[in-house]
């Protein structure tokens, strides 16, 4: 099989011509949907994109993957594909290029570079994918990408370049905005972060995009206008938000903006004008005069009538029940008998009025037993020390310990100490892995023509 590759500025490969005598040896039909890493994942795991477990709940550093074979939760990559197509200028109109864009995202082999990509990003930037299954994911990426631009030439015609071309553009920049939704909403600890660190997050997300299945770095000006081109203004200002929402926003702006310029034309071009018609006659100074004074008298009563309100009325509408006191005598008794029942079901052998008897019978004797159990001169005092009187706590005890107030507060305070600090050790990971710098294999470098994708690398390691 042969397969002539171009690469151009952005870092597409573009694939001329196919044949025999390949320079390029891609084994025994590697694009074979087949050979797909989720595709030879058993049904229980398979890619499954109109059911997702745990989307939504998890935290982002809870996603620890250490085998392809078993994600740790299903992302729903057909649901944010559509949402980002909402986003795109052209969808209102359904463009031909929208058209086409659309129906290749429809495409198994679309969701699966999305799914790839997706775990790929969020490894690098975060670690959450240990080596093995990093590796496993981009042999996938690499397959599943050059599949769908296999699919795409095979859809265009040759002298519709410029399609292509636009397609090529655009897959990238639509994968990334679904991604970083994704993330938004499927990780609610860190969805206030990734809020706040949208442009840093876009960046590296399209950074690594780029680098995954072109080789290198795309210029910051060229990606930023390439969103520009594609999205709605709000989508830019707020790409965390919902697409489908912002865009159904601008939307409603352009429709309100069309409408002020129609209205200000209609102004400038006819004033109204009165008493301009032939038969009309007009008024003289004395009806004038009766006019007005009637307008006011009419706008005097109304403000009488309203002024003039019966004093017990306007005294009761000026009680504000939440006020009184009296009304949180209920609230307190119904949090005593609350407390009571809970004691009760903690303890089911015995009533709450029987341990409290107990617990009064128990203080009787230890009274009683301090003030008459005097030791004798010759009776050795115990030794304070001695295992025998290091008893374990008795079920009095404990009850004392959980009505304890003291006890409780301690408890409450304890758990609150250990969220925050779980909190801020999550905060300091989050923060740690956005403000990284990338791997040297990611950073830029100086231009080699011998150089190859690592997309093509990967589906060729013998030819590398």
């Amino acid at each position: 099989m042969k397969a002539t590759v171009q690469i151009n500025d952005l870092g597409r490969e573009n694939v001329v011509s196919a044949g025999q005598d390949s320079g390029i040896s891609l084994g025994a039909d590697p694009l074979s949907p087949s050979d797909s890493v989720f595709d030879r994942r058993s049904s229980s795991t398979a890619l499954n994109l109109g059911h997702f477990r745990d989307f939504g709940i998890c935290s982002l550093f809870d996603c620890q993957m250490s085998s392809v074979e078993e994600l740790p939760i299903e992302l729903p990559v057909e649901k944010y594909f559509a949402e980002t197509l909402a986003g795109l200028k052209d969808a209102p109109a359904e463009s031909g290029n929208w058209r086409r864009l659309r129906g290749a995202l429809a495409t198994d082999m679309a969701k699966n570079a999305c799914l790839t990509l997706a775990w790929v990003c969020i490894g690098l930037i975060f670690g959450t994918v240990c080596e093995d299954a990093l590796a496993e994911l981009r042999q996938q990426l690499s397959q599943s990408w050059f599949e769908l631009k296999l699919d795409i030439s095979r859809k265009i015609k040759p002298h519709h370049g410029g399609r292509k071309d636009w397609m090529l553009d655009a897959m990238p920049a639509v994968m990334v905005q679904s991604i970083y939704r994704m993330m938004v909403d499927g990780f609610p600890p860190e969805k206030k972060r990734l809020q706040e660190g949208a442009e840093i997050m876009i960046e590296k997300l399209t950074h690594l995009a780029h680098h995954e299945v072109a080789g290198f770095e795309v210029h910051g000006k060229a990606w930023q206008e390439l969103r520009d081109d594609l999205f709605y203004p709000s989508v830019i200002q707020t790409p965390f938000a919902n697409a489908r929402d912002a865009a159904k926003t601008e939307r409603k702006r352009e429709v309100l903006q069309n409408e002020q310029r129609i209205m200000n034309k209609v102004e400038s071009a006819a004033v109204l004008e009165f008493g301009q018609s032939e038969d009309a006659t007009a008024l003289t100074v004395q009806q004038l005069q009766d006019l007005m004074a009637a307008r006011s008298e009419k706008k005097s009563s109304k403000r009488r009538s309203f002024m003039q309100d019966e004093p017990e009325t306007s005294g009761a509408a000026a009680y504000v029940p939440d006020f009184n006191v009296d009304r949180y005598k209920d609230f307190a008794q119904k949090g005593e008998e609350l407390f009571l029942s809970h004691l009760v079901d903690i303890y089911p052998e015995n009533s709450l009025e029987e341990e409290v008897e107990t617990l009064g019978a128990l203080d009787q004797n230890f009274d009683r037993k301090d003030s008459s159990d005097s030791l004798s001169d010759d009776e050795a005092s115990p030794d304070p020390l001695d295992p025998s009187r290091q008893l374990a706590p008795s079920r009095s005890q404990t009850l004392r310990a959980a009505l304890d107030p003291t006890a409780t507060v301690r408890r409450e305070r304890e758990k609150r100490e250990a969220e925050v600090a779980e909190l801020k050790r999550r905060n300091d990971l989050f923060t740690n892995a956005i403000e990284a710098p990338f791997a040297a294999e990611f950073r830029k470098r100086s231009w080699d023509t011998n150089m190859v994708s690592p997309l093509v690398s990967r589906l060729a390691p013998d030819r590398g």
